[in-house]
């Protein structure tokens, strides 16, 4: 990672959406939907705590759907340490036909890389994403709940409308040319639900656009069905610039101005010695017995696991590969409560 209200909506997404309190529960932080497929989307823990991603999901509804069936869905991988960000980018690393890479200047700032058509990084600018939590981690999708969105659900667009606009129930005006580009007249339209039709390609700010979420949100917007979408209550645009994805990799948000003490208390119960670790040797101690403990590197893939059947307090573990680096270790205690620790291999 760079710089590491209850509404059950089941007939739409499977889900229900978790009303989370302030600094929480992650959210966007980031919008990026840039000219062809150079689209990402950064995510941000406010916690104080360090974040296992497998159980987070990114899924695209097309065109404002009422399903992600047609927009595909991303399940995250690896760890997200306290007040870092994550970001999933665009994974079309070659031009195909009617379709043209992202921006590999763009790929190098992701955590991870979108797998192939239909994914949700394939947005242009009319299509929501949602962000989802499986909460039992068994990957049962009807469970799923979110814990935020980005654009309407079955909010009403339509397939050639152009995305949602920064005002609502009033006038858009264009000149009108003529064949020799002289202005003979103004064209109007009447905007509502904050949606832009199509052809009025200058009033989209979800589209060729860079959005940034207010530094006053502390926690995901939860949108009711078909409830229109104002995107200027908690996002900032990058005005004027296509393709401007400077910002990524940092988030500054009111979640960060005040050191929290949940993870002081957190490490008191998980104790690493030494952290470095030589040559892949520690001693791992908690506050009450566990019984198992699995190692994952920053993408998320387990090097070293054990599951014992017994209460252990203390345990020395040595990891038989030849691996250095950052990970994280995640321990399981008897009645279901996980702890996870960064461990740094020397």
């Amino acid at each position: 990672m760079k710089k590491f209200y209850l509404i059950i909506v089941s007939a739409l997404i499977g889900s229900s959406f978790l009303n989370a309190q302030d600094c929480t529960e992650l959210f966007f932080s980031e919008y990026v939907e840039g000219t062809d497929n150079s689209k990402a989307i950064e995510i941000y823990n406010p916690t104080d705590k360090i974040v296992d991603l497998s159980n987070y999901y990114v899924a695209r509804y097309s065109n404002g759907a009422s399903n992600y069936d047609g927009g595909g869905i991303t399940q995250l991988q690896g760890f997200l340490t306290a007040k870092d960000v994550f970001i999933l980018v665009n994974g079309q690393t070659e031009d195909l036909a009617g379709s043209t890479k992202c921006s590999p200047e763009l790929q190098a700032k992701a955590d991870m890389l979108d797998h192939a058509y239909p994914a949700p990084m394939y947005m242009n600018g009319n299509d929501a994403i949602a962000l989802l939590k499986d909460p039992t981690g068994d990957g049962v999708q009807s469970e799923f709940i979110a814990i935020d969105l980005f654009g309407t659900i079955g909010g009403g667009m339509n397939p050639d409308d152009e995305g949602w606009t920064n005002f609502t129930d009033g006038y858009a005006f264009k000149n009108v040319k003529d064949l020799n580009g002289d202005i003979i007249g103004k064209d109007s339209i009447y905007i509502t639900n904050y949606i832009a039709p199509a052809g009025w390609f200058w009033l989209p700010w979800t589209a060729n656009h860079t959005l940034i979420r207010k530094v006053g949100i502390q926690k995901g917007a939860l949108i009711a069905p078909g409830t229109a979408f104002n995107l200027t209550a908690e996002w900032d645009t990058l005005s004027g610039v296509v393709n401007d994805w400077s910002n990524l990799g940092v988030h500054d948000c009111k979640c960060s101005w005040a050191v929290g003490v949940s993870s002081t208390q957190e490490i008191s119960k998980l104790t690493i010695f030494p952290n470095p670790a030589a040559e892949g040797v520690f001693t791992l101690s908690t506050y009450k017995p566990f019984l198992s403990y699995e190692i994952r590197n920053s993408l998320g893939q387990i090097v070293s696991s054990h599951s014992s059947g017994q209460n252990n307090l203390n345990s020395r573990i040595t990891i038989e590969e030849n691996v250095k680096g950052l990970f994280f270790i995640k321990v399981k205690f008897s009645d279901s409560e996980s702890i996870t620790e960064k461990l740094i291999i020397q």
